[in-house]
């Protein structure tokens, strides 16, 4: 960066990001793991795999910094971190364009070029929807589009600092998530390609290497974070990576290896579709030149071309053999490329532009970007109501006191109560179980934490259930059916110890089997299961339908569409439970309400 074109390039796509970016902020909570992982930075835990301990130790200096809310840091970090790699990624496309024989393109040509693919990169999906909201991806875009910067300017022959910060980063990078490593191919070929020179003594290229890898190992020390921190116990405590095994497990993810390469079909029918949204998440332009920009690239330089087309191939494939919901994040890589082998492609007709014309081009991409951030609004932005907070406090705060919450709803309410309860202090009374991580040894000691001397009423059987379920996370034989019964048996056990002096309650995803013959009541957005008291409490609080329905970006997302279904359908058996009493005014009350939440209900319903 040390000619002044390349400070412009970076400024330009980092400020015309963030500006966007902080727009389009979050307000309060959001979906999925966005307050476990608020919790995790503010209490310094240890959120899921693979842990995060670089972006753990991050969001608690950001938490600790006066001012704004601590959400709207969290959220900030992530637009920071975003623009920041669209500026990377900015000055990636101009050191590619730079390789080789240039075609009498322009300097200033090239700087338009790379400012409109990296700042169009900023705004696809992929980056952009992770950069309005405390996430992990934000970071990891950083790392990703300033690794790939580097390793393109040491692939030049630019100098050994390069190497030896590029090591540091992508040490970091890995420590921080292992998606990084959709990018090793690709850096592993620039790194390679370097030209070092016949001048260089042997002897300084092996020094240099060991300076590079020694520096790799220093910015993956940060995963030391994980055992020294698990020992301590804190509060969140994840998989408990205390010793060395169950470090490797946590580290590298290993509970989600049932989730990669479901089958052959899977893969290559998510990737053609993939392809396909190139067009409405980079714009039509880069991915029309993406394909003709490949081959004027390799014409300029094969390692270039080599290197963009394996990130491309590699991150498009590795995305879409793992199959969970939010997947958007992991196509960030192949994004990338196809980015910058669409400037490629334009490098061809900004050769022969006159010198005069340039600020018709950069008129007519600032244009363009302007129009694809206006289209991509709703989808990405998440500004507006804040339907996520809104949701999960309406539900932990209208739980009756001294509740025993069971849920499985982790994407809009048990990840939300733990920043809620941990880092606010709301309804420290209520204790929140969720049902799958019961099934995890780890999640037991958590609890009594949380909550001390919870376990003692039932300690048999949680002694009995740890028994199997050290079998199955150790990789040996175990039973699956006793596993079964015996988790079956302590959720039974929970009930019975409690029932007598504390509501039980459960989201409406919990099957009710466990809870025997108990009558299920709806109140609010739970049902209890020994409802005496309730018929003192009313309804019970449901969220207020202006706020799930308020207009705003994001507002037909999957995840706002399940809180108004799930409000919804509680909505409706409170409506019954009170038409069965001959309540029917309120009844019907209730009933315009879900009808007005249901997805796909119109102003008039």
């Amino acid at each position: 960066m040390s000619r002044p074109s390349g400070w412009i390039v970076f400024l330009a796509s980092a400020l015309a990001t963030l500006i966007v970016y902080i727009a389009g902020l979050r307000d309060g909570l959001g979906t999925i793991d966005s307050g476990e992982l608020a919790a995790a930075g503010c209490t310094l835990g240890i959120p899921h795999p693979t842990g995060y301990p670089y972006y753990t130790l991050l969001a608690r200096v950001v938490a600790l910094l006066p001012g704004l809310p601590v959400l709207t840091r969290l959220h900030a970090l992530s637009a920071v971190a975003s623009a920041a790699a669209a500026g990377f990624a900015s000055l990636a496309v101009l050191e590619t364009l730079g390789m080789g024989k240039r075609r009498g393109t322009r300097r200033w040509a090239r700087a338009t070029l790379a400012v409109f693919a990296g700042t169009g990169w900023g705004f696809a999906p992929s980056v952009w929807m992770q950069a309005v909201e405390n996430e992990v991806y934000g970071l990891h875009a950083l790392f990703l589009a300033a690794t790939l910067w580097l390793a393109v300017r040491w692939m030049a022959g630019r100098g050994d600092r390069d190497l030896l910060l590029l090591g540091y980063l992508a040490g970091l990078g890995m420590s921080h998530h292992l998606i990084l490593l959709f990018a090793a191919p690709a850096l592993a070929v620039a790194v390679l390609s370097a030209r070092t020179g016949p001048r260089v003594p042997r002897a300084r290229r092996r020094s240099i290497w060991l300076a590079a890898a020694a520096l790799l190992v220093l910015g993956l020390s940060v995963e030391l974070y994980l055992p020294l921190r698990s020992a301590r116990e804190p509060l969140l405590d994840w998989g408990h990576p205390a010793s060395l095994e169950t470090w490797l497990r946590h580290a590298s993810g290993w509970q989600y290896r049932t989730w990669l390469f479901p089958g052959i079909d899977f893969v290559t029918s998510r990737a053609l579709s993939r392809i396909g949204r190139l067009w409405s998440d980079l714009g039509w332009v880069l991915p029309l030149a993406a394909l003709p920009g490949a081959f004027v690239l390799w014409r300029r330089s094969a390692a270039g071309a080599l290197t963009w087309g394996l990130l491309f191939v590699v991150g498009l494939v590795w995305a879409s053999s793992y199959d969970i919901k939010d997947i958007a994040p992991y196509y960030a890589a192949s994004d990338l490329a196809a980015a910058v082998l669409g400037a490629a492609g334009l490098t061809g007709l900004a050769a022969r532009i006159p010198k005069r014309a340039v600020p018709f081009l950069a008129a007519a991409a600032g244009v363009l970007l302007v129009a694809g951030a206006g289209a991509r609004w709703q989808r990405c932005a998440a500004s507006g109501s804040a339907r996520a907070d809104h949701y999960a406090r309406a539900l932990l705060e209208g739980l009756p006191p001294g509740s025993v919450v069971v849920s499985r709803q982790w994407d809009t309410f048990v990840s939300a109560s733990l920043y809620l309860q941990a880092v606010e202090g709301l309804r420290p009374d209520v204790t929140v179980l969720d049902s799958e991580l019961l099934r995890r040894s780890w999640y037991f000691p958590q609890v009594d934490r949380w909550w001390p001397g919870f376990w003692d009423p039932v300690r048999s059987q949680v002694d009995l259930f740890l028994e199997d379920i050290a079998l199955f996370e150790a990789g040996r034989p175990y039973d699956p059916s006793r596993i079964e019964g015996r988790y079956r048996a302590l959720q039974q056990a929970i009930i019975a110890a409690y029932a007598s002096d504390r509501p039980i309650a459960h989201t409406p995803e919990i099957e009710g089997g466990v809870f025997g013959d108990r009558p299920a009541l709806p109140f609010g957005l739970v049902f209890l299961r020994n409802p005496e008291p309730i018929f003192a409490l009313g309804r019970g609080p449901l969220p207020d339908p202006d706020v799930l329905l308020a207009p705003g970006p994001r507002r037909g997302d999957d995840m706002s569409l399940l809180m108004r279904r799930l409000a919804a359908g509680m909505a409706d058996a409170r409506a019954e439970f009170l038409a069965s009493r001959g309540e029917a005014g309120p009844a019907d009350s209730l009933r315009r309400e879900a009808g007005r939440l249901r997805p796909g209900a119109t102003a008039r319903d």
